[in-house]
């Protein structure tokens, strides 16, 4: 029964109130903002790498019990997959050698699709693609069904924005929408997620005002989380150069930003994107500091096709960089000319001066040695 009560919510609600305005400090304040966290980023690494190693205390204590190790793969496995791919690729492997060795179906399909996020975060969408129907969701509870719908949707949307171009786009957006339907039948009515995920589908549909209105609702709620709050706030940003405004734009994807530096997210930050906004608007250095710490990021998630997409605008970047510093080298050099010559003008008019005033003193004293001569003769 809860399909058609799904729809009819999302009929009525869906441009009910629309985006609310955020409470906008100035790009300024919120650009600085973004700037404090970054400066103290590695507290919230550490406090990563804290979880992971107290996982891994566990795991070497436990080493018999297989149950526990696996919900401890698990763990590691969400800790690490999109903070560290190696690792993450590695419990993933870990999960599937247990699951086979328990002949656990259920295990078995957990370490599948984490295989299959692993294929698709570095870019292997065949890999993916093919693993992807060897999961039994049968097994799954719906929270699980609708991470199994939403990585399919990821991968299908993935794959057309590799495709670039129609037809195979516009299929693979359809595919993408319909795993995101899917999901979308199995969420809480009103939720963060249900929000989230049909702001996703709307974006990928070009529906830019309705994603708007759904992500919108999702990053105003108080107790959503920063990796879900990231995610809305980085497609947001995207939505509103689509929309054409380019403040929000910047607004959206520095909360992102901050949001992934808080969630010590390293696989796909928001600052790439923001430093292309940035960059096009002209603040040039800021755009080169922060595309820079992306490809730093991308560098540790150490997938190869994540660094060649950040790496790409570096260079246009660094281009545009050298031209400002030369223009500003350019400016500094005419200026001390100038005022060079400027100096020489007012030295050589002093001279001048000088030289005239010397003259009249001097023209006034032989004129009074003649008064005074005349005087003397008469």
């Amino acid at each position: 029964m809860k399909a058609p009560w799904i729809f009819i919510f999302l009929l009525f609600t869906s441009y009910s109130f629309g985006e609310k305005e955020p409470s906008f400090v100035t790009l300024p304040e919120v650009l600085n903002e973004l700037d404090t966290y970054l400066d103290k980023r590695n507290d919230y690494t550490q406090e990563k790498v804290r979880r992971i190693d107290s996982l891994k205390n566990i795991l070497h204590v436990i080493q018999t019990d297989e149950i526990r190790k696996s919900d401890l793969y698990i763990n590691l496995f969400n800790e690490y997959k999109t903070y560290k791919y190696d690792s993450a690729y590695v419990y993933a492997n870990h999960m599937l050698n247990l699951a086979e060795k328990l002949n656990n179906p259920f295990y078995l399909s957990l370490a599948q699709q984490q295989l299959a996020c692993c294929y698709t975060s570095s870019g292997l969408f065949r890999e993916a693609a093919n693993i992807m129907p060897a999961i039994c969701t049968a097994l799954y509870t719906d929270s699980l069904k609708v991470e199994y719908f939403k990585l399919r949707s990821r991968l299908s949307y993935d794959m057309a924005d590799y495709a670039f171009h129609d037809p195979f786009q516009t299929i693979y957006n359809q595919e993408g929408s319909m795993y995101m339907d899917s999901a979308i039948m199995l969420l809480p009515m009103g939720s963060d997620e249900i929000w989230l995920s049909l702001g996703l589908k709307r974006t990928s549909e070009r529906n830019f005002e309705g994603a708007a209105d759904a992500l919108g609702r999702v990053i105003h709620q108080e107790d959503v989380d920063d990796h879900t709050y990231a995610i809305a706030a980085s497609t947001l940003g995207y939505v509103y150069t689509a929309l054409g405004d380019p403040d929000k734009a910047i607004y959206y994807s520095a909360k992102a930003a901050i949001a992934d530096i808080r969630h010590a997210v390293k696989e796909t930050t928001a600052l790439n994107n923001l430093s292309r906004y940035l960059y096009e608007r002209g603040d040039i250095n800021r755009a080169n500091r922060y595309i820079r710490l992306a490809i730093e990021d991308a560098d540790f998630y150490n997938v190869r096709q994540r660094k060649i997409v950040i790496s790409s605008i570096l260079p246009i970047i660094e281009k545009e960089r050298y031209g400002l510093i030369e223009k500003q080298r350019n400016i500094l050099m005419w200026s001390i000319i100038a005022i060079s010559l400027l100096f020489i003008l007012l030295l050589a008019t002093t001279l001048v001066i000088h030289k005239q005033i010397k003259k009249n003193t001097a023209g006034k004293a032989y004129h009074r040695n003649i008064k005074h001569q005349i005087e003397g003769c008469q």
